[in-house]
């Protein structure tokens, strides 16, 4: 499967198998990243936007990790919102984010559908999503992030990029990353770019320990 393969309901399926324990190695992974791991990558873009806003939304939030970090860093004291496609990964994250109180809502939905208002939120986050979209599935993200923005709101998104060294490419060649889209910066940046946002700029993350693949940030604004 790869991206010009599969819809959002799929990927969520993906996923909610993962979470239950099947799968390969992939599946051995994810369940670390998704449940123990510490969010070093997402904070670092909550950092560079600045203030925190009361009203955030984080695209493919699966088991609530990152809104757990964002909401203790300030972010969301209003709106916590998260939407992803997997029924389980939500299931974890709404347990995970019951002690924060009413200010949580989590959604079911595809990242190119965003089931909200527009102009509902000051800030919209994407992490470890876009490489299972293929070229329409992430225009449409990209649009669906502008219009539930307010004028002139953050958007910023982290993703895995092309392989950067051939140490430990081997070992992770295992995980199959490569079949998904591993966009570069520059390839990320235009299609914001393309897509109406302002103010773009990437990010420095740093790569992941022992992780042959770059890490991209990037940060723009909706229309203001």
């Amino acid at each position: 499967m790869n991206p010009s393969e599969h819809s959002a309901e799929d990927v969520g399926r993906l996923y909610d198998v993962w979470l239950a324990g099947g799968g390969g190695p992939s599946a051995v992974y994810a369940r670390w990243y998704l449940r123990h791991r510490q969010p070093r990558e997402y904070v670092r873009l909550l950092d560079v936007l600045g203030t925190p806003a009361p009203r955030l939304l984080d695209v493919g939030c699966a088991t609530g990790v990152a809104l757990e970090a964002a909401y203790g860093r300030g972010w969301g004291s209003e709106v916590l919102a998260g939407v992803d496609a997997s029924e389980r990964a939500l299931t974890e994250a709404g347990e995970r984010l019951s002690p924060l109180g009413a200010c949580v809502r989590l959604c079911r939905g595809a990242a190119d559908a965003l089931p909200f208002a527009s102009g509902s939120f000051d800030v919209a986050t994407c992490n470890g999503v876009i490489k299972y979209l293929d070229g329409p599935a992430f225009s449409g993200l990209l649009a669906e992030v502008g219009r539930v923005l307010v004028p002139g709101g953050a958007f910023a998104l982290g993703e895995f990029g092309p392989r950067v060294t051939e140490r430990y490419a081997r070992l992770w060649r295992i995980a199959d990353i490569e079949r998904w889209s591993l966009r570069s910066a520059a390839v990320v940046v235009a299609a914001l770019d393309d897509a109406g946002y302002a103010r773009i700029a990437q990010v420095e993350v740093p790569r992941i320990r022992r992780f042959p693949y770059s890490y991209i940030g990037v940060v723009a604004h909706s229309k203001g």
